[in-house]
């Protein structure tokens, strides 16, 4: 079977894109351990790269999640939020 290159490779980028704008993507994220803990993201590994949180812009409390909007060293603002269990999704990424 023969497969093109361009088609794979153009394949594999589209997903890789999916994987960042999809809702719910899980996440490794380090927190601040004040009151409790994970109360507060500071960093939050995303596709590979390890993302600084600069500033928490908003922060709610849901009825199954905390949700988190932050912006991160890249200048890009995401959408954080973490369940009851303690994990953490990517509910979406803001552009620049």
């Amino acid at each position: 079977m023969k497969v093109d290159f361009v088609v794979v490779f153009g394949l594999i980028s589209i997903l890789k894109k999916m994987a960042i704008n999809e809702k719910n993507l899980i996440i490794k994220v380090e927190c601040y351990a004040g009151y409790k803990a994970d109360e507060r993201p500071i960093s939050f590994i995303l596709d590979g790269h390890k993302l600084m949180v600069e500033q928490i812009t908003d922060r709610w409390l849901g009825p199954e999640f905390e949700f988190f909007k932050v912006l991160a060293d890249n200048g890009k603002a995401y959408l954080l939020k973490c369940d009851r269990d303690g994990e953490w999704l990517l509910e979406r990424t803001f552009p620049q």
